[in-house]
């Protein structure tokens, strides 16, 4: 729009929209392993209060160890929406979405956190986002919201999320490597040069009395 804009500005705004993109393709991909899926939650029962075509229930005797199929889910006392997210178990939202913030935050700050004394101090922030996000994957299996395995699954899928992102597209390692750029060139010897006594000067250092023409001398010079 032709006004200039800070570097700060951009750099932030830059890793921002990328984050952002990220973390909404990790959320489509959980969302179409939900909807494509579809397993129930440990807690489907409480809430469906599944109802069969004869009218008994699962707490029946004659329904015990039946692979049931054809029901209506009563939901006395839960909402129609209720019962809708009691079916989308896997894999976890919140484990794929808490693993990707965390993990790319951590890589994040390995690579933009160069400051000489932040050894430490950049290694205990990237375990307590990292703790953050585990705690998020285990309260879910506490709460009985979802299975062991949706949250397994919802960690590796918001891992590899992280890691595509900060590599592929974000490419912090490049930027870190150039950030972090220390020169440190072999400095050469300088004892043989300074005894070097040159008998023969080059032909470039010649007059043009020696055959060279006054353009080939500014040439070589």
């Amino acid at each position: 729009f032709g006004w200039r804009m800070p570097v700060w500005l951009y750099e932030c705004s830059k890793q921002i929209s990328t984050f952002t993109f990220g973390m909404l393709l990790v959320l489509d991909a959980t969302e179409l392993g939900k909807y494509t899926i579809g397993r129930l939650r440990p807690h489907f029962m409480a809430v469906c209060q599944p109802i069969l075509t004869d009218g008994t229930t699962c707490n029946d005797l004659s329904n015990r160890h039946r692979y049931i199929e054809n029901y209506v889910c009563a939901g006395n006392g839960y909402r129609i929406e209720d019962v809708r997210q009691s079916r989308l178990s896997f894999p976890s939202g919140h484990s794929s979405i808490a693993f990707y913030v965390t993990v790319y935050l951590a890589i994040y700050l390995h690579y933009r956190l160069t400051w000489r004394g932040s050894k430490l101090l950049r290694h205990f922030l990237q375990f307590i986002l990292l703790m953050l996000g585990w705690f998020t994957a285990l309260s879910r299996v506490m709460d009985n919201w979802h299975h062991w395995s949706d949250v397994l699954v919802g960690i590796l899928l918001g891992i590899v999320g992280a890691v595509i992102m900060t590599r592929c597209v974000a490419k912090l390692h490049k930027d870190g490597r150039m950030c972090n750029l220390k020169l440190s060139l072999p400095r050469a010897p300088t004892t043989t040069t300074l005894q070097e006594v040159i008998s023969t000067p080059p032909p470039y250092t010649l007059n043009t009395m020696n055959g060279f023409s006054n353009q080939q001398y500014c040439t070589k010079m």
